[in-house]
């Protein structure tokens, strides 16, 4: 799904200026270094269940297609026909619910969750604001 895209690039992005702020705050504790890093893994894993692995077709490698891409040929294919869906559409849409199914929930809990107490940690310590924390906090 496309939304379900957007909101994992949405999510890296502020996974970047997070460790960006980390890099360049020597008093943060750098332990919060190693914790977005997780959080960094984690999205990129189900980024890659979502979208597939780019970097093993650029290397001639046999890669399995990601969630978009078995429902973008489904769409397509129908782009082309006026008869009804194949076997293979049939098989392709299957098989990218039950996946899309399982990716929804976890990325659900990464970027409403875990990111957010993640970010709330970065508050508590004092870090510097990044996109996607709200307004910050007023200190006296």
């Amino acid at each position: 799904d496309q939304n379900a895209n957007e909101a994992a690039k949405e999510a890296a992005n502020r996974i970047e200026y997070i460790k960006h702020v980390i890099d360049g705050t020597p008093a943060l504790d750098a332990s919060l270094l190693a914790d977005v890093r997780g959080l960094e893994l984690r999205l990129k894993d189900l980024s890659e269940r979502l979208r597939g692995d780019p970097t093993r077709s650029r290397r001639s490698e046999p890669a399995m297609p990601g969630i978009m891409s078995r429902i973008n040929s489904v769409v397509y294919g129908f782009w082309r026909t006026t008869s009804g869906p194949t076997n293979t559409h049939r098989q392709l849409y299957d098989i990218a619910s039950r996946e899309f199914a399982g990716i929804t929930d976890e990325l659900r809990t990464l970027i409403e969750t875990d990111l957010p107490a993640f970010e709330n940690k970065l508050e508590a310590a004092g870090a510097p604001w990044t996109p996607g924390r709200g307004v910050p906090a007023w200190k006296k």
